[in-house]
């Protein structure tokens, strides 16, 4: 959910954290709650000295949410949001390192290395020096340096004093230097060869070695850039890597029978090294549904629902009474024109109180039984987030340009609710005009041309898709537009018009 900000005692959000309650269960907003109020210190009570190291605010805003996920729901729901916020700082990596400035203008900083990549990082400093002196280290940060601003050499000053550790390694590759570490592992003769192939990153690299009783000891071994390393599997079956899932780094699997991936699935240390072999095995989803079945975790099991590809097993799931597992199962469930499918969502549509259940259910319905009767109840169904309508509008734009046309006019003219105007005008965009008229293109200018930002930004992007060179002049006069967002769909859209 995006639409925070950190004002010092005073934070605002997006409206988007208004919800009733039978909408709560997939629009929460704790996140959003938890990030900013992790700003009142990390960000406000301490803040950096310039937009190049952003990362000490956003990162461990990023950061802190994951604790409250931990003492709400436990620690395997912990595990997998962390994974997740690795997945998004792995690839953020590739393209810039945390520090820079050589950016153009400030927005560009607030990116995927400033959020899920300073909250990493940090889970990867807890893990090195040990959580207990981590969290004494952080208090004593907060006295020395609150109300001051500082930067990323201030921090890592600070914090090699406060856990008794160089931490000079540990800052120059993974705070300025681009990339992040890739680890390949091939069975040879004596064991597994494993190699990290990216140059300037040396890791710390765990492993165990399993057999089929199940984990028969662990290492640790440093491994630097290009230098191969043996690990003996000795009377083990096989091993697996960073069995935390620890590292933000891409590790490889040995070539694993699936009796081995079975093996390596119970020797993950936690739900996050689960969640990097789940995606590994995505694509064999009888080995999925097979862990699926002697998994014991609802969080780790929610996560596999959506890697099960059996239409018979995924309807039974959208009848559990754990109503997670039945709305990811729902959400798995879009199959276009199967009756078997548009008879469950027709059930769960007409039965369930859960907006978010209903609107999901409606989705694929509309998939599953593809006809007029079916966009004609979404677009006369209400639900809090107007997800059911904004489908029918779309139903329409695809099988219907008239009626598509008149419906969405309509909502623009007589001022729809927002997410339901906001289509309507990304749809017009679409259907363009009826020969013969510059109804639908006229609107768009005059709305390009309006001082709202969300309509107006709309409506640059349909101008660029209705395709009308006429519609540069309009669009190039917003060029230096306040909002960066604008400014970037500008640019966007003459791109796209100015196309040969």
């Amino acid at each position: 959910m995006f639409g925070g900000m950190e004002n010092a005692s005073c934070t605002t959000q997006t409206i988007g954290a208004l919800t009733p309650p039978n909408a709560r269960p997939d629009e929460a907003d704790d996140g959003l709650n938890a990030h900013e109020l992790a700003h009142q210190w990390f960000g406000d009570l301490i803040t950096t000295t310039k937009w190049d190291h952003i990362w000490v605010n956003e990162g461990w805003a990023t950061f802190m949410p994951h604790f409250w996920t931990r003492l709400k729901l436990g620690e395997d729901a912990f595990h997998i949001s962390r994974f997740g916020t690795y997945q998004g700082a792995y690839f953020s990596a590739l393209s810039n390192p945390m520090v820079r400035s050589d950016y153009n203008v400030p927005m560009e900083m607030f990116d995927g290395n400033a959020y899920p990549g300073g909250a990493t990082r940090m889970f990867m400093l807890m893990h090195m020096v040990g959580e207990e002196t981590f969290w004494k280290a952080c208090q004593k940060y907060l006295q020395k340096h609150g109300y001051k601003n500082l930067d990323t050499n201030d921090f890592f000053q600070t914090w090699g004093q406060n856990t008794n550790r160089n931490l000079e390694g540990f800052k120059k590759q993974w705070f300025y230097t681009k990339g992040a570490p890739k680890v390949s592992v091939k069975k040879v003769e004596n064991g597994f060869e494993v190699i990290q192939e990216t140059e300037g990153f040396t890791i710390p690299l765990e492993y165990v070695k399993i057999s089929t009783s199940g984990v028969t000891s662990k290492g640790k071994m440093d491994l630097e850039p290009k230098k191969a390393q043996i690990i003996a599997t000795e009377s083990a079956e096989t091993i697996l890597l960073d069995p935390g899932a620890w590292l933000m780094a891409a590790v490889a699997f040995p070539s694993y029978t699936d009796q081995e991936w079975q093996l390596a699935w119970n020797a993950a240390e936690n739900a996050a090294g689960k969640m990097r072999i789940l995606q590994s095995i995505g694509d064999k989803p009888k080995l999925v549904q097979t862990l699926f079945k002697t998994e014991k975790s609802d969080h780790v099991r929610n996560q596999m629902i959506s890697y099960l590809q059996d239409t018979d097993m995924l309807i039974e799931i959208s009848k559990s009474p754990n109503r997670t597992e039945a709305f990811t199962a729902t959400q798995n469930l879009y199959r276009p024109k199967n009756e078997k499918v548009g008879a469950r969502m027709k059930e769960i549509f007409e039965t369930t109180k859960d907006e978010s259940l209903k609107e999901t259910a409606y989705s694929n319905l509309l998939a599953a039984k593809d006809d007029e009767a079916t966009a004609n109840l979404g677009w006369n169904t209400s639900t809090y987030s107007l997800r059911t309508k904004t489908a029918a509008l779309n139903w329409y734009a695809s099988k219907d340009a008239s009626k598509a046309r008149s419906m969405a006019l309509e909502a623009v003219y007589k001022f729809a609710p927002g997410p339901v105007r906001m289509t309507a005008i990304s749809v017009l965009g679409r259907v363009k005009d009826a020969e013969g008229s510059r109804e639908v293109f006229n609107l768009l200018v005059k709305l390009a041309k309006g001082r709202p930002y969300a309509p107006m930004s709309a409506a640059i992007e349909a101008l660029a898709t209705y395709g009308d060179k006429a519609a540069i002049p309009v669009i190039e006069s917003r060029k230096n537009h306040s909002l960066h967002f604008g400014r970037n769909t500008v640019e966007s859209a003459l791109a796209r018009l100015n196309r040969p």
